[in-house]
């Protein structure tokens, strides 16, 4: 027999503008879906946006409010130990959004409760809790909108038409702002770190050559460079050797 740690798994059915003040019996972990607003709990308050994680504590009043309205999932869940040291433990979830499929699938579960639920319920909710466990030993220190970052440069790595400048614009930091706390976070720049990502790349397709036959040219817009005298510059600058002079050494 499983004894089931989740004691009610809820979501929101439309956009809420305001939760009144109320407390619950146990640690409440409220996944937010839609919309950003505040979260009060005691007399502190959290700011939350879609992939938030906040781990409300029982019995301490709390209230939201959100001027666009917002969607979220949450459980209540008994014998929950935090992840941290945190009064109110935050995480996000994983930029592939694992965390939101777990939970979701552990709200469709406990509420048809076919054969076998509990035992599935208690699997997907061990799994969560390593994710938050996971980030809680690897994320102190580090910035979500930095990483968030990182993983928009991945993603663009081949596109010649992506403009830093521009993606930066777009993050939540004023330019020379976020450009500081890159830096802090990653010890380089968004520019270096970038390059350094595409020649990376472009290392790997160098080794491939011979069977991609593909030109120094062809190689250098594929990782992401336009001008490839700029690569073949970049390369060289970055690995003591010019594209062919790399290739011909690894053949």
């Amino acid at each position: 027999m499983f004894t089931m740690k989740i004691e009610f798994i809820g979501m929101s059915e439309r956009l809420l503008h305001s939760v009144r003040k109320h407390k619950h019996e146990f640690w409440e972990i409220s996944f937010y879906l839609e919309g950003e607003g505040t979260l009060i709990i005691g007399d502190k308050e959290y700011a939350f946006k879609p992939g938030q994680i906040i781990c409300q504590p029982p019995n301490v009043l709390q209230s939201e409010t959100s001027g666009g309205g917002f969607k979220d999932v949450f459980l209540h869940i008994k014998d929950y130990i935090p992840p941290n040291d945190s009064e109110v433990p935050v995480f996000f979830d994983t930029p592939d959004k694992r965390f939101e499929k777990l939970i979701m699938m552990a709200y469709d579960t406990y509420h048809r409760k076919e054969e076998n639920y509990t035992a599935i319920l208690n699997a997907l909710y061990e799994v969560m809790y390593q994710l938050m466990v996971s980030q809680s030993a690897d994320n102190q220190g580090k910035n979500i909108y930095v990483e968030e970052f990182q993983n928009i440069l991945l993603k663009n790595i081949t596109n010649t038409d992506f403009n830093l400048s521009e993606a930066i614009a777009k993050t939540n930091y004023c330019t020379d702002h976020f450009r500081r706390a890159f830096k802090q976070s990653t010890g380089t720049t968004p520019t270096a770190y970038f390059i350094n990502l595409r020649v990376e790349y472009a290392k790997k397709m160098l080794l491939q050559q011979p069977t991609t036959k593909l030109s120094v040219k062809e190689i250098a817009r594929a990782s992401g460079f336009s001008d490839p005298y700029y690569f073949s510059r970049i390369f060289k600058n970055k690995t003591g050797k010019s594209p062919m002079e790399y290739l011909r050494s690894n053949e």
